[in-house]
């Protein structure tokens, strides 16, 4: 199971390409080489394919808007580390970055809040509507309603701040971010009066980048494309893989 990308190419169905990528109109990353994803954009994938890939969207639009909002967050943990850290803390996470660049979103705010992966994924990886249907299935009724309420009460408290402007040729929003840093807040079974610290103090933090992201979004073109073009060169990886002489070599190949 990988991450599925859509594309302008067009394969056969049971066409292999590489034992690592395989198209039927889509490129797909698995997830082994999930590592091999740019860091800044491997907490804003889209979940919901039926939303997000329609149409009428630009096929290569990756939503560049998300890329560069991402990346002001990372930046701005980064420049706060030496503040709100500890020294421990601090040393550990700047050991764990140094050979990877700047960690993504979430994974950033998992290690500045101590909260727990989701369902053991991460935030690339993580499927919300099993995860929800594993919870329905689970979850004893008596709790259902009011572990729901607290669920939309974390939500709503968020989801002002993660409300991105976007360009038109950008694409729509989405909130995976949002929707899987509630699920790890919700699942922490932590005292109420320490979440709606977390709560605040990620409002907060997320206010304070607010105008540097807007004036990068809206008025800098290069990021205005950073997203589109990463998409692209994913797109030419593939087309390369199933190429004529890559596909005998590989047919050589298996047969021996």
């Amino acid at each position: 199971m990988g991450i599925e990308i859509p594309t302008s190419m067009h394969a056969k169905p049971h066409h292999v390409a590489q034992r690592a990528v395989y198209s039927a109109q889509h490129v797909v990353i698995p997830p082994h080489s999930v590592v091999r994803v740019p860091a800044r954009v491997q907490a804003t994938l889209p979940e919901d394919r039926d939303c997000m890939f329609e149409g009428r969207h630009h096929q290569a639009a990756f939503y560049s808007h998300l890329v560069d909002a991402n990346f002001a967050w990372v930046q701005a943990v980064n420049d706060t580390w030496s503040v709100t850290c500890s020294r421990k803390k601090r040393r550990c996470l700047k050991r764990r970055y140094a050979l990877g660049g700047r960690p993504p979103f979430s994974q950033t705010t998992f290690e500045f809040f101590d909260l727990p992966a989701v369902g053991k994924e991460i935030c690339i990886m993580w499927n919300r509507v099993l995860w929800i249907e594993h919870k329905l299935g689970t979850m004893p009724m008596a709790d259902l309603e009011a572990r729901w309420a607290r669920w939309r009460k974390m939500y709503n408290s968020l989801s002002g701040y993660f409300e991105i402007p976007c360009l038109r040729e950008q694409g729509p929003s989405f909130y995976r971010p949002l929707h899987y840093l509630v699920a790890a807040i919700w699942g922490a079974d932590k005292p109420e009066h320490e979440i709606s610290a977390i709560l605040s103090a990620i409002g907060d933090f997320k206010s304070t980048v607010r105008m540097f992201r807007q004036r990068r979004l809206c008025e800098d073109q290069e990021v205005r494309g950073r997203g589109r073009e990463w998409l692209r060169s994913i797109g030419r990886r593939a087309h390369k893989s199933l190429s004529p002489r890559k596909r005998t070599c590989h047919s050589t190949s298996v047969s021996c």
